[in-house]
């Protein structure tokens, strides 16, 4: 796992990348947001929250390069931090906007902690851009299987010109 406090200019004051052998979606929020906790990112009420809240409104996304994104009431959120899952294999989430017990088979998770209401449509809006470039999605992917220290970089350069409220 690759935990670094940011330093340079981004929206986030943290981000976390895990390299992932999970075989479910719950494993993997409760890694990611175990993560989140570990570094005061999110209170100790998040972890059922994200579970609760992705169980009830799926977040898995049919993109060329299925993703999740995985996020919950900014009451349980202490700092702006995303935490990313580099799944190695894929793992089954539900499908964001699709009947019941509809899944997809996601290889990136994408957690956010965002104390600020406000700032969730605008952080929300710029992941799914990320998730609808193919090249960008492959791009990501593979550097986050080769060096998460990287993927954290490019992760934080495309968020630095997002205001920092």
């Amino acid at each position: 796992m690759e935990v670094v406090k940011q330093m340079e200019k981004s929206f986030f004051d943290l981000i976390v990348v895990d390299k992932m052998n999970v075989g479910t979606s719950t494993e993997v929020l409760e890694k990611l947001s175990g993560s989140l906790y570990a570094q005061k990112a999110v209170n100790e009420h998040f972890q059922a929250a994200v579970i609760e809240r992705e169980h009830n409104f799926p977040t898995g996304m049919p993109t060329k390069i299925p993703a999740a994104l995985p996020h919950t009431d900014s009451e349980y959120c202490l700092r702006k931090a995303l935490a990313v899952g580099v799944l190695e294999k894929p793992v089954t989430f539900g499908l964001m906007g699709g009947e019941d017990g509809e899944t997809i088979d996601t290889k990136m998770v994408f957690m956010l902690s965002l104390p600020n209401p406000k700032s969730q449509i605008v952080i929300i809006q710029k992941i799914l851009e990320i998730f609808r470039e193919e090249p960008t999605m492959e791009m990501l992917q593979r550097t986050g299987e080769k060096d998460p220290s990287e993927l954290r970089k490019i992760l934080t350069s495309y968020f630095s010109d997002i205001s920092n409220e």
